[in-house]
């Protein structure tokens, strides 16, 4: 057995036989012994004697399993937690070593070979266990002590102990986080999986069966022993079915397509690949490695190569046997690697979701990662080195940093349709889960054949099939609920206490994935931690050693917990104590409160000064935060006996409590007193948190004390009052007064507060205590109130007695009120929550309406005067959620921004005096929406619709409007004017003025061919309709023949009649350009910049010479290759390039060859120059082209800037002032915008004709770029 010597104790005697006989004792050993899931330790003693079994069970042993033995059946019987045990032997196997006590000839070698033949033969039946396994003896129990570290069967990675000291401890675990918690990372989760996640295995015994593989050979699967043998001879057909999706041996496993699943690195480009040398390695570890090396490469999961990347060294962990696991440390490499963000699905999610299914099935697949290939150019970064040599991973390995997001992104794509609904999946462990046989035979063929599709494998030695309960992500799943892994707990109760700073942080880290079933674990924990903070010495203080015993009393009982069902209401206990805040969530059954989970965080230095009744409200968001899915998905009903509810929806607020309120108003939470206990677990919750002056019971008459004081100075102008309720609760709160007071009127202004805040806390009974003896003597009767203001204060403050039960009021000194006069003269500052009183409590009236139109916050001011729901609201729910960010004030109902401020909710009636006096008033600011809407609830109005309508009215503006800034952006998308062919459209544009040149010439007329890009130019001394008709009649109609349209803008020499005419005569489209858009001519445009550019280097400093400098500016711009066309203008349109000066200065070969004249190259050159113009034709085919490409390419980088603008017949506009052709001298305060005019007619190509206000049409077109919508 194994058993080291030191643990052998020294024996009490001898032991004697039936007859008599002395046998001397070796001694004595504690050993650890498990029956059917239950543990003991039990005393053995030690004899050196002969026997065919290696232990026997005594009397002491079945009385301390209480089990009920019997030799005619052979087998052993007892209750565990209510469920009936069985653990029989087999009579074969009995009857053979009765043979073998009898028969002393080589004993010892028999009874060796008889305890494995009783290993493979004993039998399981209904949760029990075979006698084999049910002893497990201290070399099992100090493996378990291991917990924690990296887990022989799921270690993932290598941690460096510096991840392994950041790792998540208990005081982490009780911090809230959003929805569930945060995330795990993959490669965190991946190292301790076996501490947080305890594998999948069943918790009750399993038969092994038999099946043959499709070679015919005969193996073994694991069936649970809880079921039938019927059902268990199903369950095996079942798999003889699908034995095609288990992996007997690597050579069994297809692997994963790489377009199911394929793992990325990603890796950082400007990282610099490292290759680290070969670490030493003990020479008793070269072996295992040769042998792992050798597994995989046979496997095909590796192959050796020269030239690697990326290098990383191997790290042996030592398994479970003596046996080691080779593992990559592959930190370096991962540090390169960007995180993948996958989610992790939520493990409490998926442990409720399990719970209540009578069968499940724990999948495991065969070398989970390494079914799933690396992507190919990642393959030369995953190198490991040993002694053999350098070695890369073709599939993916275990420790990669994202390996366990592309392991979880692949099961939730193949289990797509059945995640949640029969099964549950967390990275590589699967559960399949059912009601009944029938079913689960059903969801097992189903899965099987989703494995199947995608080429997944299966481990059998790992599978349990039928299993009635078993251990999944760390928790004992059972049909009746959910209980802590007996692993972790059993680790814990061995634990002694701990003597170093690190004991104490692998303790908490084992107490955080308990944290659920642990009832005040931040209590509790407390000092664990003060051990740990700071640099002082180590000291396991008394304190801290209670705490530790009184874990270890709870972990030894923890509770059964619930998984609250579908629309039921759920029931939480709050409990402060004096370093956290705890809470219970629990759900009724019946008469029965079954709890569900236990939350607790421990308090940093600000919070352990919160009050009492803060606390408790933070515990409630504490509890909301951690269990959000809960509060989101169930009703939620908080049991106190505190006025949480007030404090949280009732009382004026700002800060922290405001802004819990506000967060909580999601939830569907409503407050009830507590009642009757009807759970142990919820009272042991309960009664850790009875205060001193809870232990006694109040008195029914007995009194909250009301501390009030009032302020009237230069810099201080407020109130303050504090009550102190029975049991010792404090509430803190202070008023500003925006309005002159006396002295005694700032009292009378305080003591009205305090009333009214007692009046919301539903308070009966009051003691008043006031620093002023006017105003105390008065409220009593003993002081006439003379002057008339303080009489209408006295008469306010009697009205609002008349409510309370009981009340007297005494004069204190200044001392004892010495918190209220802290509030009242620092405010906020001095703590307490903060109410802004605008006019005097006198000043408020009552007023009767009469035929008052309905209004928006009836239904909200019925609700919050009188808790009653108008016949106007249909979801209950939805309205309770709206109604907590509104409050009554002074009769008036405001609403709490989350900003902290308060505002007053005004009618529809109201709104339009508010909007007007905001954003156009005295103080207006023309602002936008946004700012308008921000205005108005700093000013501290609120109504509905309020971004909706001061979005409205700031764009109605008529001011803000014509003052609006221009629009750059083009509204239509790009429209290119296509030419058929030469000379056919022409573009004309005015160029100047320029300097004076000889004949007082300062404007130059400007035509371009939209095909060839041929120019044609003439600088005028006066531009006329006149001189443009003779020049487009001699220049281009006589020259190049008629065209088919002329564009131009809408300059008059243009649009006079007279040109128009001589255009309709000759039947030429004459088109305008869009007022103030040049880019409707942007052909002409784009050689008038050209044109010009090119004066300015030829004139140089005479700059009246411009004209001389034309010809040679028209030349060169015909006989340059246009960036469109890739031809120059001149070979377009003749067909051949034309001979440049320079050809005569040095000549070319065309110039050469004509110099000679012979008869020869004459009639040559007549040919070519006839083949040139026989071709001219598919050349302007190709130029044509090539434009046609240019345009596309504009236009595609155009449009992406476009902001779309279209208008409708009837619509109101407004136009840019300036494209009006006004002077560009305008005065800065003059309108961007003028109008508003009607869009007459839309036209195709974006642009539009326009009527002004008495209805005449404008002349010309406007383009949608100068045009805004004007709204009324």
């Amino acid at each position: 057995m194994r058993v080291e010597g030191k643990r052998v104790l020294a024996s009490d005697g001898p032991l004697f036989g039936f007859s008599g006989e002395r046998k001397e004792v070796e001694g004595g050993v504690g050993l650890h012994v498990r029956l059917g899931g239950v543990s003991r330790n039990c005393r053995f003693v030690i004899v050196d004697a002969p026997s065919s079994y290696n232990a026997i069970f005594g009397r002491p042993l079945i009385s301390a399993f209480r089990c009920v033995p019997s030799s005619y059946h052979q087998c052993l019987k007892f209750n565990n937690g209510g469920v009936q045990v069985r653990i029989r032997g087999d009579p074969k196997m009995a009857r053979q070593c009765y043979v073998t006590a009898v028969n002393t000839v080589s004993w010892m070698a028999e009874a060796e070979e008889l305890e494995r033949e009783m290993a493979e033969q004993e039998g399981v039946e209904e949760g029990g266990m075979s006698l084999g396994e049910a002893m497990e003896v201290a070399e099992e129990m100090a493996e378990a002590e291991e917990l924690g570290e990296i887990s022989p069967e799921e270690a993932r990675g290598v941690v460096d102990e510096e991840e392994q000291r950041q790792e998540e401890s208990l005081e982490e675990a009780m911090e809230v986080d959003e929805v569930g918690g945060e995330e795990l990372e993959f490669e965190r989760e991946e190292a301790r999986v076996s501490w947080e996640r305890s594998g999948l295995e069943p918790a009750e015994e399993v038969v092994e069966m038999e099946v043959l593989t499709r070679a015919g050979e005969a193996q073994r699967i694991r069936i649970s022993g809880g079921l039938s043998l019927e059902d268990q001879e199903r369950m095996r057909a079942c798999i003889q079915g699908n034995v095609d999706i288990f992996a007997w041996s690597a050579a069994d496993m297809p692997g994963i397509d790489a377009d199911v699943a394929c793992h990325r690195l990603n890796l950082d480009s400007r990282a610099r690949p490292i290759r680290q040398k070969m670490r030493a390695i003990a020479t008793k570890l070269e072996a295992p490695i040769r042998e792992e090396v050798q597994k995989l490469l046979d496997a095909g999961f590796i192959s050796e190569i020269q030239y690697p990347g990326w290098i990383s060294n191997v790290v042996m962990v030592k398994k479970g046997g003596g046996k080691w696991r080779m593992c990559v440390d592959f930190s370096l490499l991962n540090k390169s690697c960007p995180k993948d963000c996958y989610p992790l699905p939520r493990i409490d999610a998926l442990v409720d979701s399990a719970v209540g299914f009578s069968l499940m099935s724990f999948l495991d697949a065969f070398s989970g990662y390494h079914q799933i290939r690396m992507h190919p150019p990642d393959v030369k970064d995953v190198f490991f080195i040993t002694r053999e040599g350098c070695f890369s991973y073709k599939m993916m390995p275990f420790g990669l940093k994202n390996a366990g997001a592309t392991y979880q992104r692949m099961m939730d794509r193949i289990f797509r349709d059945q995640r949640g609904r029969n099964l549950e999946v967390y990275v590589d462990d699967l559960m399949v889960k059912s009601k009944c046989v029938d079913s689960h035979l059903r969801d097992l063929e189903e899965t099987f054949a989703t494995l199947r599709r995608f080429k997944m494998r299966l481990n059998p030695l790992k599978c349990v099939f039928g299993a009635n309960r078993g251990k999944f992500l760390g928790h004992l799943l059972t049909p009746a609920g959910v209980e802590p892994n007996p692993d972790k707990v059993k680790a814990i109760l061995d634990l002694e206490s701990p003597r170093s700073a690190k004991e104490v942080q692998r303790l908490t880290r084992k107490l955080a994935g308990l944290s659920r079933f642990l009832s005040r674990s931040g209590d509790r924990c407390s000092s664990f931690f003060k051990v740990l903070r700071g640099n002082q010495a180590f000291e396991w203080t008394a304190e801290c050693e209670e705490a530790f015993q009184g874990l270890k009393r709870q972990l030894s009982q923890a509770p059964l917990l619930q998984s609250p069902k579908e629309g039921e209401d759920l029931a939480l206990y709050l409990g402060v104590g004096g370093e956290a805040v705890s809470s219970v969530l629990v759900r009724e059954e019946g008469k029965k409160q079954l709890p569900v989970y236990y939350v607790s965080r421990i308090l940093k230095k600000a919070e352990l000064r919160y009050p009492i009744l803060e606390k408790l409200a933070y515990a409630l968001v504490i509890s909301a935060r951690k269990l959000r899915p809960y509060f989101q998905a169930h009703s939620i009903r908080v049991i106190t006996d505190h006025p949480l509810r007030k404090v949280l929806e009732g009382v004026e607020h700002s800060g922290r409590l405001a802004k819990w309120s506000i967060e909580l108003s999601e939830f569907d939470i409503s407050f009830v007193p507590r009642l009757s206990i009807k759970a142990q677990a919820v009272a042991d919750f309960l009664a850790d948190y009875v205060t001193e002056a809870e232990a006694e019971e109040p008195k029914p008459q007995e009194a909250w004390k009301m501390v009030v004081d009032g302020a009237s100075g230069r810099h201080s102008l407020g109130g303050g009052v504090v009550l102190v309720s029975p049991q010792g609760v404090t509430i803190e709160q202070a008023v500003t007064f925006h309005f002159p007071v006396t002295n005694n009127q700032a009292e009378y202004e305080a003591v009205i507060a305090g009333l009214r805040l007692a009046k919301e806390l539903e308070i009966q009974d009051v003691e008043a205590f006031t620093d002023s003896m006017v105003v105390a003597s008065q409220i009593r009767g003993e002081f006439e109130a003379r002057e008339p203001t303080l009489a209408r204060y006295l008469s306010k403050v009697r009205a609002l007695i008349g409510g309370f039960r009981s009340f007297s009021i005494q004069h204190v000194p200044r001392e004892e009120s010495a918190a209220a006069d802290r509030l009242a003269k620092f405010g906020p500052r001095g703590g307490g929550t903060l109410t802004e009183l605008f006019r005097p409590a006198i000043e408020e009236g009552e007023l009767m309406e009469v035929n008052r139109r309905s209004s928006w916050m009836d239904p909200l001011v019925t609700f919050l005067t009188t808790g009653e729901l108008s016949e106007e609201v249909k979801d209950a729910k939805s309205f309770r959620h709206k109604a907590a960010h509104y409050l009554m004030l002074e009769g008036s109902l405001h609403r709490k921004m989350l900003s902290g401020l308060l505002a007053r909710c005004v009618t529809e009636e109201e709104v339009p005096r508010i909007l007007e006096e905001v954003h156009s008033g005295e103080c207006g600011s023309h602002s936008g929406g946004r700012t308008l809407e921000a205005r108005v609830i700093r000013q501290g109005y609120f109504w509905r619709t309020i971004r909706k309508d001061t979005a409205e009215f700031a764009r109605r503006c008529r001011k803000c409007q014509v003052h609006a800034p221009l629009q750059l952006l083009p509204a239509q998308r790009l429209r290119s004017i296509t030419a058929p062919w030469p000379f056919a459209i022409w573009g004309m544009d005015l160029v100047g003025p320029f300097p004076p040149a000889s004949g007082q010439r300062r404007f130059l007329l400007v035509m371009i061919d939209y095909f060839s890009k041929w120019l044609e130019i003439k600088p005028l001394a006066k531009v006329t309709s006149q001189v443009i008709r003779n020049f487009v009649w001699g220049e281009i109609i006589c020259r190049h023949g008629l065209p088919q349209a002329i564009v131009t803008d809408n300059g008059p020499q243009f649009a006079s009649e007279e040109f128009i005419s001589f255009c309709t005569q000759l039947g030429i489209d004459l088109r305008f350009a869009s007022v103030h858009h040049p880019r409707s001519n942007g052909q002409v445009e784009a050689a008038n910049k050209v044109i010009v550019n090119l004066l300015k280097k030829k004139v140089e400093n005479l700059k009246g010479s411009w004209v001389e400098q034309l010809p040679s500016v028209l030349w060169a711009l015909r006989t340059t290759p246009n960036t469109a066309t890739r031809e120059t203008p001149f070979k377009l349109s003749h067909g051949c390039e034309a001979v440049l000066p320079v050809e005569f200065e040095v000549r070319s070969p065309r110039v050469a060859a004509a110099a000679e004249g012979s008869e020869a190259w004459r009639l040559e050159n007549e040919e070519g120059l006839r083949l040139s113009l026989d071709m001219v034709e598919e050349l302007r085919d190709v130029a044509a082209i090539r434009q046609e490409e240019i345009k596309r390419r504009m236009a595609r980088y155009f449009d992406k800037h476009i902001r779309v603008k279209q208008f409708a017949e009837g619509d109101l506009v407004l136009k840019k002032v300036d494209a009006a052709g006004r002077s560009a001298a305008v005065g800065k305060l003059n309108p961007s915008w003028e109008g508003p005019y009607i869009v007459e007619k839309a036209l195709v190509n974006g642009g539009y004709y326009l009527q002004d206000a008495e209805g005449r049409t404008l002349s010309h077109t406007w383009n949608g770029d100068d045009l805004k919508r004007f709204y009324p």
